[in-house]
């Protein structure tokens, strides 16, 4: 029921579009004070134990492409596609943390990128759109020396047959469906440039909401980081230290991860933050 075929046979997430998009409030700098000094602490203890701490700012499907919402929900819903990442990622850099807004940085491309970034069928970023992510990434810093990390190239992707990863079961409804994109929904598989450049000496957290599990896949299918150095932390309370044992010693990445940060979900987006830092910091001193 949570899913509403958009203009064009485009699937979108209805939670989103009403209750992610129909905020056009800014949050402010008050209403965010509270998650701005959890997130302020987590990049200082990352800081002290020689970790790099980056908050990424994902859009929602509609945010990437309004074009293709219902044509009844402007007139249904006060619809406005204010960005409050773009607001959040404002008020982090003020702070000195690291972010990189990922929907800026899709606004300012996608007339450029060559196919869908989610795909018409889903909800979550296709591989194309990972690779092109991982690619703003490694520019904004790798390039720039503000993380002292190697890193293999993104060179694009290539079809495959095989379903990919996510979104398999709303793909394969839409492809059984009458679906006009049947050709655009094709599966990719990321290509990168295989310079053997692993982290192999360190190890990555990702924690945040769906899109923490494509922010693994960005940095695992790259070679960032080494397979079994990944972790995708488990949320809202169930986290345990023990599930960071084999990460915590040598962490070199803690990447928070949020499409949808509004600030009708701050308190809640707070406490479980708070919770994964909590198992973090106990897991460091058990295991180091």
């Amino acid at each position: 029921g949570s899913i509403i075929e958009g203009r064009d046979g485009v699937l979108m997430e209805k939670p989103y579009m009403k209750f992610h998009l129909t905020c056009p409030r800014p949050g402010g700098r008050e209403k965010y004070a509270k998650v701005l000094g959890t997130l302020k602490e987590i990049d200082a203890d990352c800081r002290a134990h020689g970790a790099a701490f980056v908050c990424m700012l994902f859009p929602d499907k509609p945010q990437a492409y309004p074009e293709y919402l219902p044509r009844w929900f402007g007139w249904f819903w006060d619809y406005s596609n204010y960005d409050t990442q773009g607001e959040l990622a404002g008020l982090l850099r003020d702070e000195g943390i690291a972010v990189f807004d990922a929907n800026r940085y899709m606004l300012e491309r996608k007339a450029q990128w060559e196919t869908w970034v989610y795909p018409p069928g889903g909800t979550h970023f296709n591989a194309y759109g990972c690779g092109l992510f991982y690619r703003g990434f490694v520019e904004e810093f790798v390039d720039t020396g503000r993380l002292p990390f190697k890193c293999n190239r993104f060179l694009g992707v290539k079809p495959k047959e095989t379903e990919w990863f996510l979104d398999n079961d709303i793909s394969n409804l839409l492809n059984t469906w009458r679906n006009p994109h049947r050709d655009s929904n094709v599966y990719f598989e990321p290509l990168f440039e295989r310079t053997n450049v692993v982290m192999n000496a360190g190890s990555m957290v990702a924690f945040g909401d769906c899109y923490r599990d494509q922010v693994c896949r960005i940095f695992r299918d790259s070679g960032f980081f080494g397979r079994d150095k990944i972790c995708s932390a488990q949320r809202f309370g169930a986290q345990t230290a023990k599930g960071f044992e084999r990460y915590a010693k040598d962490l070199k990445l803690l990447v928070m991860s949020f499409q949808s940060f509004n600030t009708g979900r701050l308190d809640e987006r707070n406490d479980e933050i708070r919770q994964i830092f909590g198992a973090l910091k106990e897991a460091r001193r058990l295991y180091q």
